[in-house]
């Protein structure tokens, strides 16, 4: 089962518990006999907590018996399942317990799916039974709590007793509790010799039952006040699958073996939140191997897990794990980046985002590469400070590092984070990604060019013109024919950037020399290239403009494209001056499309430009070019 542990809570003998009492918690379903529950708050204000508290004045010795029970139990169990004490305060007068902050089962915090929360339950009831001797004797709607993170959990041990004590004791002690009162009244024999551990068998069946009734809207039916409610009567709202365990454990003659229920019940051991939450809590006791075949499963796991447990109970275990499991981080971080798509953005900066820098900063290639692999899905989740002061210098490492696969990724990885640097950031990126252009790795040269189309909107101007015409000048001469096409693609796709004597004297020039390449798709693609650059340069030569700057170095700064969220814009094509020139656009994209081994290039649509996109020739880059160079794609 779970890691155990028995201690003492502090108790603070000062004036103040170091937290500020809020408003009363109140629910329609009952109440606890001797403490008043508040919402508090620590008093930096920067965490919530739970306030109980109760008074001597005008409390009779049932009331004083019930609160002293609760103290003195609630302050030496500590358990994953039983509600955390932070600080208590005692005197001759009042008692004050301040715990981490809960709140009652209502419609509001009671899943649709309430296995992992019944789960839970059973789990410290099983751990109360059998390593404390104890029964806890008020499993309720106040005797089981809600926490932030939607765990259920005990909080209430008024009516806790030890297993040897008579059942006709623990019985004329719930008869005075409030919470016979509020309808929760076990049907046990007067016989001697039944166990008082049925009166939290009898509970759990009862709350199931209630829980259900309350999923299904039947709110009128979990208040239980009334004489002539029976609370089995409820299990009609209860899954079928459920109906013979409700049976047994509300049954006075039947004793209940609550952890082979746990391990081999359908409900429990087919429901994948449960399976997995209970794996991650008993990390301790698991192999490697067994932890690995985990990770390596979850991820087609995680679908079926409903969002708000895989966020904030099953997320934390796993950070855990990866600071103890250093070899198996790389599976790890492919199901933390796929619970990150859901989460808060706030929740990745404080929960997440530390272990992300401080794994950028390790000099395990294994971690470096799967963390370089994943940025397209961290990206949205980093802002500029994380990226330029934290993640950066790390990042560069890559460039220079001996495996070809890390160097590759590296280079991909620029295409996101150059957006949120620094300009001297960015000369110094963009310096070293020139390097890989002419890398030994066909593959990187590829993906380098590709990189330089991408990162066009988001670096300096003078940049563009001094490194990109290089670049491509080198993609044009690279012996590998992908390169060449990769370029060339690029000039269709950028070209927009320059100015009109730039695609006049520079341009033009590196295209048409491609059209006497010995590759047939070369020269196709430098066609169409040179149609995409005359089309551009259309409207300036007919208005007789001396102008010679494009209107997107102007524009930019309110409409540059997101890497992964700007607009798509077609590229256009030159203009049907002939039939002859209509047939090679055709020939040329009939032939890209039936052979598409030949190039990583994107299929092509010709359309008539509009006035306003033949004026301006806004291209987005990121859409306009296809997805990075992989020689060896994933199979389907």
């Amino acid at each position: 089962m779970l890691k155990y542990f028995t201690g003492k809570t502090p108790i603070s003998s000062s004036s103040t518990l170091g937290f500020k009492e809020g408003e009363p918690v109140e629910t329609p379903f009952g109440h606890i006999q001797s403490y008043k529950w508040y919402n508090g708050s620590s008093k930096a204000g920067d965490s919530q907590v739970s306030i109980f508290k109760f008074t001597t004045k005008n409390h009779d010795n049932p009331d004083q018996e019930f609160a002293d029970r609760h103290l003195q139990c609630i302050k030496l169990l500590v358990h994953p399942n039983i509600l955390k004490v932070l600080k208590v305060k005692q005197s001759e007068k009042s008692i004050t317990i301040a715990t981490e902050h809960c709140q009652p089962l209502t419609a509001l915090s009671v899943s649709f799916d309430p296995a992992l929360g019944f789960w839970q339950v059973f789990t410290a009831i099983h751990f109360l039974h059998t390593k404390c001797n104890k029964t806890y004797g008020l499993i309720s709607p106040m005797g089981v709590v809600v926490r932030d993170d939607g765990s259920w959990c005990l909080s209430s041990f008024e009516c806790a007793v030890d297993n040897e004590m008579s059942i006709h004791r623990v019985l004329a002690d719930l008869k005075m509790h409030a919470s016979w009162r509020d309808g929760w009244r076990p049907t046990m024999p007067s016989n001697a010799s039944v166990s008082v551990r049925q009166v939290d068998q009898w509970g759990l069946g009862a709350l199931i039952c209630w829980v259900y009734t309350l999923i299904a809207g039947h709110v009128e039916l979990c208040h239980l006040r009334r004489q002539d409610c029976d609370i089995h009567a409820l299990k009609r709202y209860v899954p079928a699958n459920l109906h013979g365990l409700i049976d047994q454990l509300m049954s006075p003659n039947h004793d209940v073996d609550l952890e082979e229920t746990l391990k081999s019940h359908p409900y429990f051991c087919s429901n994948v939140s449960v399976v997995s939450m209970s794996f991650v809590l008993e990390f301790h006791i698991k192999t490697e191997e067994q932890i690995s075949e985990f990770f390596t499963n979850l991820p087609s796991r995680l679908p079926r897990i409903p969002i708000e447990i895989a966020c904030k109970q099953l997320l934390p275990e796993i950070l855990k794990a990866m600071s103890i499991h250093k070899a198996l981080v790389p599976k790890i971080l492919e199901s933390v980046v796929i619970i990150c798509k859901s989460i808060l953005v706030d929740e990745f900066r404080a929960k997440v985002y530390p272990h992300i820098s401080r794994l950028f900063k390790e000099n395990d290639r294994s971690i470096r590469y799967c963390l370089l692999k994943l940025m397209p899905h961290l990206d949205p989740l980093l802002d500029t400070r994380e990226v330029s002061e934290d993640m950066f210098e790390p990042m560069l490492i890559g460039f220079n590092d001996s495996s070809s696969q890390i160097r590759d990724e590296t280079v991909k990885t620029m295409a996101y984070v150059i957006k949120k640097i620094k300009r001297r950031q960015q000369h110094n990126a963009v310096m070293l990604l020139f390097k890989c252009v002419e890398d030994v790795e066909p593959t990187i040269r590829v993906n380098s060019i590709i990189c330089f189309a991408k990162i066009i909107p988001f670096i300096q101007p003078d940049l563009v013109v001094k490194v990109i015409p290089q670049v491509w000048q080198l993609g044009l001469h690279d012996p590998f024919v992908k390169s060449r096409l990769a370029t060339l693609d690029s000039i269709s796709a950028s070209h927009g950037f320059f100015s009109a004597e730039q695609k006049v004297e520079i341009l033009l020039p590196l295209a048409c020399t491609k059209l006497l390449d010995a590759e047939q798709p070369v020269r196709k693609q430098a066609l169409e290239a040179i149609y995409t650059i005359l089309e551009s340069l259309k409207g300036h030569i007919m208005a007789g403009d001396k102008a010679s700057t494009d209107r997107h170095w102007a524009e930019r700064a309110q409409t540059s494209p997101s890497p992964t969220t700007g607009p798509s814009s077609p590229r256009q094509m030159a203009p049907q001056a002939s039939n002859i020139q209509q047939d090679w656009n055709e020939a040329a994209v009939s032939g890209r499309i039936a052979d598409t081994t030949t190039a990583p290039t994107r299929s092509h649509t010709q359309r008539q430009p509009s006035p306003k996109q033949t004026d301006t020739m806004q291209n987005d880059p990121m859409h306009e070019l296809e997805d990075f160079f992989d020689p060896f794609p994933a199979k389907k």
